[in-house]
């Protein structure tokens, strides 16, 4: 119980992944024209509907990840909400200056994988691919574990085995594209270097200050 109050602010502060999500609809749209950036590669990518399923568990994978690491390791859960909130808020302003739609194949099967992928397309307008934030979060997760200190084998297999599954589930589902990947992971990584920089000046003018002021004491003593 003492364990989850010193961890509910932290936690509260989890709220802002949901609330900037919210805005994604409001951009998911052609009003100010849209751009088409497939290649011939990406139409030799195959499409398997099957995977819209790890597609669909990015929400409760990321927002469950995020948990994990406030318990565990609060300095990397600070890095990466701040990292991620930032990386939504810049690909809203691609989403709003250099919209791209990802052309869907037409769906004929009847089986439960066809029907859930077809009622996805029906909810989900396809816009706001490039970045990709599923990629762009799930490289992230990938990147706090291989760099957080509470990392083992078996946390890492994890959080890097399904993050990598929704990765090749957004190809192979159609929602994105290659160019979507890529810029996708040049942007979290750049987020992420920033925020760490930002964070060890923080940590270094810390240290700082409490030499001066053990410098301070024993001047007066």
């Amino acid at each position: 119980m003492k364990r989850i109050k010193e961890n509910l602010i932290p936690l509260c502060l989890l709220i802002t992944l949901p609330l900037l999500n919210s805005l994604y609809e409001v951009f998911n749209n052609a009003n100010n024209g849209v751009y088409n950036l497939v290649t011939s590669v990406d139409n030799m990518i195959p499409f398997w509907p099957g995977f819209m399923v790890p597609y669909m568990c990015w929400y409760p994978f990321m927002l469950g990840t995020m948990i994990y690491f406030c318990f565990k390791d609060r300095r990397m859960f600070y890095r990466l909400l701040a990292t991620i909130d930032i990386g939504l808020i810049v690909c809203y302003v691609f989403y709003f200056f250099f919209q791209t739609t990802v052309p869907r194949p037409t769906v004929l099967g009847d089986d439960l994988a066809s029907k859930f992928t077809m009622f996805i397309y029906k909810m989900d307008n396809p816009y706001n691919c490039f970045p990709s934030i599923h990629i762009m979060t799930c490289y992230l997760l990938m990147k706090g574990i291989w760099r957080s200190k509470m990392k083992n084998p078996l946390n890492t297999f994890i959080i890097s085995f399904m993050s990598c599954l929704i990765i090749f589930a957004t190809l192979v589902t159609k929602q994105h594209i290659i160019a979507d990947l890529v810029s996708a992971v040049v942007l979290g990584e750049m987020i992420f270097i920033f925020m760490g920089r930002v964070n060890e000046e923080k940590i270094i003018a810390r240290c700082n200050n409490i030499k001066e002021r053990r410098c301070k004491e024993q001047e007066k003593s």
